[in-house]
C-alpha cells in the first residue's frame, strides 16, 4: 500500500494532478492488452513474410549524366547575376529529368529494346491484349522500374533501372540514354527564330521612340534631371517662403516702430533749456585788475619805505578810487538764459525717416517675393506633371527593354541551337555508362521489418482504442486523472482481502493517515465512505473502523445503511446496547467484540437515515452524539443519488471514495464524485482496491 501524503489539503482545494502518461502507464496498457498486442504484431509480421516471399531478387543498373547548359545559357552574364545563372542551370537539369521520364523517350527506348524482352518487367508476366494498348502498359511498367534523381546543388543526373534480368537492366538504360539524346537533339531546332527577329526589331523601334519622347519632353520643359530639378524647385520655394515670412515679420516690426516713433515726435518739444548765468561782472572792466596791481605795488613799496612816504599815500588814494569803482560796479547784475534745439527730436526725425524708407522697401520686397513664390509654385506643378509623364514613359521603356533583352538572348540561343542541330550529345555527357550489376538486391528484409513495424503500430493503435473504450480503471493514476481527485491509498489483490493479515496491515496504515489528517487545523471526526458497490465499501469501512478503534485507541462508531446484517456476529453478547439521545430522537448503538468499536443498530431508522426528519434535525442529532465518540465512520447508501444519502455528504468532515480496479465503472465513479460535490460535501480522495500488477516485476522496478 502506498500513501499519498500524511497531510491532506483543505476541502475544496484541488491537488495538482499529472495530465500526461508516463512510460510506466504505456507499458501497463500494453501488458494489460497483451493478447491484442501480440495478435497485431503477429498479423503485421505475417504480412511482412508474405511480402518477402512474393518479392523476387532484382538487378539495378546505374548510370550518371552530366547535364551541360545549352549554348544560349552560356550567354548569361556572370558576376552579380551569377545566382540567376545557377538557378537557370538547375532549371535546365530539372527539365532534362522530366524529358528522361517523358512518354516519347520511354516509348523510343522500348522500341529500341523490343517490347517482348520487357514481358516480365516488374516481376509479373506481361499480358498481351489485342487492341488493349500494349505499348502504354509496357511504358507504365518501364516507368515504375525507372528511377531518375538530381541533387539541387549539382547538374549531375543519376539514372537507375531495376529488372529481374541482369543484362536487361543495362540494356534498358543504354536504350533510354540513346532515346534521350535523340529527343534532346531534335528539340534544339527553334522554329521561333524568324518571328523573334521581327519582334526584336519592333521593340528596338519602340525603345528609340520612347527615348525620343523622354528627351523631347525634357527639352520642352527645361528639365535636365527631373529628380534634381524637383529638389531644386522645392528648395527655392522653401527659401522664398522663409524670406517672405522674415519680411512680413520685419514689416510688422517696422510698423510698430513707426507708430511709436511718430508718437514720440509729436510729444517731444522743439527746443530745450540749456543754461542760465547771473553775474555782476562787466565786460572790459579793468577795475579788479588795476586794484590787484595797485595792492601789489603798495605791498612792495611798504616793504621799501616808511608809512609816511608820500608815494604810499598816493597808492592808497588810487586803491581807494579803484575800490569805489568796484563797489559801484557790484551794484549792477546781469542774467543770461540759453536754449537750443532738442537733440532727441533730431534723432526721432532721423529714425522716422529711416523707418518710412524701410517700410516702403519691405512692402516692395514682399510683393516681389509673392511673385517669385507664384513662379516657384508654377514650376513645381509643371515639374510634377512632367515627372508623371516621364514616369509613365520610363515604365513603358522598362517593360519594352526587358522584353527586348529577353528576345535578344532567346534569339542568340536559337541561332546557337540551330548550329548545334544534329549533335545528339551536345547538352550532356555520360559520366558512368550503364553496366550489368554484379549482385542482385532483395526487399525481403525490408518487407519483414516493415511488417514488424506495421504490427507494432497496429498494436499501439488498437491498444489505444481499447483503452479509450474501456469503462473501468486499472491503475490509480488513471483513476486520479479521470476523477481529478488525489489517490489516498491503493491495495493490491492480497491487501484487498481486508480480513487477511496483509489487508489488516494495509488498512491500519491508511487509518493512521486518516487519524493524522487535519482540515483547516481540525482533525477529521465524521468520515463517510462512499462507493458504487456496496460490498466494497462495507468490507473496507468495517476493517477501517476496527483499525481506528483497536490500533489508534479511538472510540469509533460505525454507521452502515446497507449491510447491517453482516455485523450481527460482531455484537458483544454481554449487555452492550445503549440508547443515546440524538436531539429530538435517539440512536441505538451496540458495542462489538473489538474494544472501543460501536455499531449503530437499525441505521436506516436512525436520525441519520430517516428521510422524514429535516436536515436541521439530522445535523443536530449528529452534533449530539459526537461527544460520545472520537471518530464516526458512516458507510453511505448504495443508491448514492437519493436525497437521504446526498444530505449526509455535506454533514461529514470528509468523504472518501472506494474505487475497485477493473470493476468500478468510470462514469459511475464520476457521477458519484459530482453528486458528493453538488451536495456540498468535501472529497478527501479515493482508495484503489484490487490493484493488479501486469508488468513483470523486474521490468516494473526498472520503470
Amino acid at each position: 500500500m502506498a500513501l499519498v501524503s500524511a497531510q491532506t489539503p483543505a476541502s475544496g482545494a484541488t491537488e495538482p494532478l499529472s495530465g500526461l502518461f508516463s512510460l510506466r502507464d504505456v507499458f501497463v496498457q500494453g501488458f494489460y492488452n497483451i493478447r491484442i498486442v501480440a495478435a497485431c504484431v503477429l498479423a503485421g509480421l505475417a504480412l511482412g513474410i508474405v511480402g518477402a516471399l512474393l518479392s523476387p531478387p532484382q538487378f539495378t543498373a546505374d548510370s550518371s549524366l552530366l547535364v551541360l547548359p545549352d549554348p544560349t545559357d552560356v550567354l548569361v552574364p556572370q558576376g552579380p547575376s551569377g545566382p540567376a545563372a545557377n538557378d537557370q542551370i538547375l532549371r535546365i537539369v530539372q527539365s532534362d529529368v522530366q524529358i528522361l521520364q517523358s512518354d516519347p523517350v520511354i516509348e523510343a527506348a522500348i522500341r529500341r529494346i523490343g517490347p517482348e524482352k520487357l514481358a516480365d518487367l516488374g516481376g509479373l508476366p506481361f499480358l498481351h491484349h489485342h487492341g488493349a494498348r500494349p505499348m502504354a502498359d509496357t511504358a507504365e511498367r518501364f516507368k515504375k522500374a525507372l528511377r531518375v534523381s538530381a541533387e539541387p546543388t549539382s547538374n549531375v543526373v543519376h539514372v537507375s533501372f531495376t529488372a529481374p534480368d541482369r543484362n536487361l537492366s543495362a540494356q534498358a538504360l543504354e536504350a533510354l540514354i540513346a532515346a534521350f539524346g535523340d529527343r534532346r537533339a531534335a528539340m534544339f531546332l527553334d522554329p521561333a527564330y524568324g518571328p523573334q527577329g521581327e519582334e526584336l526589331r519592333r521593340y528596338a523601334a519602340q525603345l528609340r521612340g520612347i527615348d525620343g519622347q523622354i528627351q523631347q519632353l525634357g527639352a520642352k520643359n527645361g528639365v535636365i534631371d527631373i529628380a534634381q530639378d524637383t529638389q531644386l524647385a522645392n528648395n527655392r520655394l522653401d527659401n522664398l517662403n522663409q524670406r517672405l515670412s522674415q519680411a512680413k515679420e520685419r514689416l510688422s516690426a517696422a510698423d510698430a516702430e513707426l507708430s511709436a516713433t511718430s508718437q514720440g515726435v509729436a510729444a517731444t518739444p522743439a527746443r530745450v533749456f540749456q543754461s542760465q548765468d547771473s553775474t555782476n561782472a562787466i565786460a572790459n572792466d579793468d577795475a579788479r585788475n588795476t586794484l590787484l596791481r595797485l595792492r601789489q605795488d603798495r605791498a612792495h613799496l611798504a616793504a621799501q619805505y616808511t608809512d609816511k612816504w608820500p608815494g604810499l599815500k598816493e597808492d592808497d588814494a588810487k586803491i581807494a578810487a579803484a575800490e569805489a569803482q568796484m563797489t559801484q560796479n557790484g551794484r549792477d547784475r546781469y542774467l543770461t538764459d540759453r536754449t537750443q534745439r532738442n537733440p532727441v527730436l533730431d534723432q526721432l526725425d532721423s529714425r522716422l525717416s529711416n523707418l518710412k524708407i524701410e517700410r516702403q522697401s519691405l512692402a516692395e520686397q514682399i510683393a516681389e517675393l509673392g511673385r517669385q513664390i507664384g513662379q516657384a509654385q508654377g514650376r513645381i506643378g509643371q515639374l510634377r506633371d512632367v515627372s508623371g509623364q516621364i514616369h509613365d514613359l520610363q515604365r513603358q521603356r522598362d517593360v519594352t527593354d526587358g522584353i527586348y533583352r529577353q528576345l535578344s538572348v532567346t534569339q542568340a540561343g536559337a541561332a546557337l541551337r540551330d548550329q548545334a542541330q544534329g549533335l545528339r550529345d551536345s547538352g550532356f555527357r555520360v559520366i558512368e555508362p550503364p553496366a550489368p550489376p554484379a549482385k542482385p538486391h532483395s526487399l525481403r528484409l525490408t518487407f519483414l521489418i516493415g511488417g514488424l513495424l506495421l504490427g507494432i503500430v497496429l498494436a499501439v493503435v488498437v491498444s489505444g482504442l481499447a483503452m479509450l473504450g474501456r469503462q473501468v480503471f486499472i491503475t490509480p493514476g488513471e483513476a486520479s486523472r479521470s476523477l481529478r481527485i488525489p489517490n489516498l491509498a491503493h491495495f493490491d489483490a492480497r491487501e484487498s482481502h481486508f480480513r487477511s493479515p496483509e489487508g489488516r496491515a494495509a488498512v491500519g496504515r491508511f487509518a493512521t493517515l486518516l487519524v493524522d489528517t487535519a482540515v483547516d487545523g481540525r482533525l477529521l471526526k465524521v468520515i463517510q465512505i462512499a462507493a458504487t458497490e456496496a460490498e466494497d465499501k462495507s468490507d473496507f469501512a468495517l476493517e477501517l473502523a476496527r483499525a481506528i478503534a483497536a490500533e489508534q485507541s479511538q472510540r469509533t462508531l460505525l454507521v452502515d445503511f446497507d449491510s447491517e446484517a453482516r455485523y450481527a456476529k460482531m455484537i458483544d453478547k454481554s449487555p452492550a446496547v445503549r440508547t443515546l439521545p440524538a436531539s429530538s430522537a435517539t440512536l441505538t448503538v451496540a458495542r462489538t467484540s473489538t474494544p472501543k468499536l460501536w455499531l449503530a443498530l437499525d441505521a436506516g431508522a436512525s436520525p441519520f437515515g430517516d428521510p422524514r426528519l429535516p436536515l436541521t434535525e439530522v445535523q443536530a442529532s449528529l452534533e449530539a452524539i459526537q461527544p460520545h465518540f472520537d471518530r464516526i465512520l458512516i458507510v453511505a447508501r448504495k443508491d448514492f443519488s437519493q436525497y437521504a444519502a446526498r444530505r449526509l455528504y455535506a454533514l461529514a468532515d470528509a468523504n472518501v471514495l472506494v474505487v475497485r480496479a477493473e470493476k468500478t465503472r468510470a462514469p459511475a465513479a464520476r457521477q458519484l464524485k459530482e453528486t458528493v460535490l453538488a451536495a456540498g460535501g468535501d472529497i478527501l480522495g479515493f482508495v484503489f482496491t484490487f490493484r493488479g500488477y501486469y508488468i513483470p516485476e523486474k521490468l516494473y522496478r526498472w520503470l
